[in-house]
């Protein structure tokens, strides 16, 4: 099972994105305790985080990284200004989530990015998220993580 978006859903964006977290019984403050219902908030979050950049809302994409990596101020703005010049060369379109994995406090989620680009092309990108479960809420970290375990990370089911 694929959990994917589309062209039409990203219209709605956030506001239906936050409504199917709500439709599928999820608190948005949920316990960092991996369950069901928390794997539901992270894949909602995940959701959020690449409906911000469909809607070029950098913001609210930065507002979605782990504390470590959200310092505010210039940072803020850096940041912004760095995706901002990568959205004008590379527009997403849609994206599927793939598979998810947690260990502890943390998940890695595979999702695969479909991009338009300057000259039309749609390619897939596989990429490989890590999010970190911070005061019950879920957030990106933009690194891939060293110490990340596969042999010992448990795989978590999709919602069908």
């Amino acid at each position: 099972m694929r959990l994917t978006s589309s062209p039409l859903k990203a219209t709605f964006g956030l506001g239906a994105l936050v409504l199917l977290a709500i439709t599928l019984g999820c608190d948005i403050k949920a316990s960092c305790e991996i369950s069901d219902s928390s794997v539901k908030v992270l894949l909602a979050r995940v959701g959020l985080y690449h409906a911000a950049f469909q809607r070029q809302a950098y913001g609210d994409a930065y507002e979605m990284l782990a504390s470590q990596w959200r310092k505010g101020g210039t940072d803020r703005q850096e940041w912004i200004d760095h995706v901002s010049r990568m959205g004008r060369t590379v527009r997403v379109v849609r994206w599927s989530i793939v598979s998810v994995e947690t260990m502890g406090n943390r998940a890695r989620v595979s999702v695969v990015v479909q991009a338009e680009t300057p000259d039309g092309t749609q390619p897939d990108a596989a990429e490989v998220q890590f999010w970190e479960c911070e005061h019950g809420e879920w957030y990106f970290i933009p690194i891939q993580l060293p110490d990340w375990n596969r042999a010992i990370a448990i795989p978590q089911r999709l919602p069908s």
